[in-house]
């Protein structure tokens, strides 16, 4: 199984242009796109999950692209980290489940965010894939 990784260039598969591989997996190549494997968020690979659902997603007029509805997702996560700073002073005590993956505190400067690993199936569908 091939492995990509966002902002990571590949050589495209049509004409042997260097691209962002991500943005093609994003955009619905889903079926040329079979047993790839990538990261993304639980906002758009799991919109189900407790994390996620709390939070409505509307429908605006003029559908939002993949690379703003990652910008949306960052900036829920930024406003609960930021409640956790006002409120506790600290935020980040405990690793928490976001939109944007799971957010760990490294020290008292740094976060830590881990997406999702999936893969797409033979039917076009992202599975999200387990540890082993």
């Amino acid at each position: 199984m091939k492995r990509v990784f966002p902002a990571q260039a590949l050589e495209a598969r049509e004409i042997g242009i260097a691209r962002n591989e991500h943005c093609v997996v994003a955009q619905g190549e889903r079926r040329e796109m079979r047993a790839v494997q990538f990261v993304d968020m639980p906002w758009l690979l799991q919109p189900d999950h407790p994390a996620v659902a709390m939070y409505a997603q509307s429908q605006p007029k003029k559908p939002l692209g993949y690379d703003l509805l990652r910008f949306y997702a960052l900036g829920i996560d930024a406003q609960r980290i930021s409640q956790q700073l006002l409120t506790e002073g600290e935020p980040l005590r405990q690793p928490m489940d976001g939109v944007s993956g799971r957010l760990t505190r490294i020290n008292a400067h740094t976060l830590m965010r881990e997406a999702l690993p999936a893969v797409y199936q033979d039917d076009g569908n992202a599975v999200v894939l387990t540890p082993p």
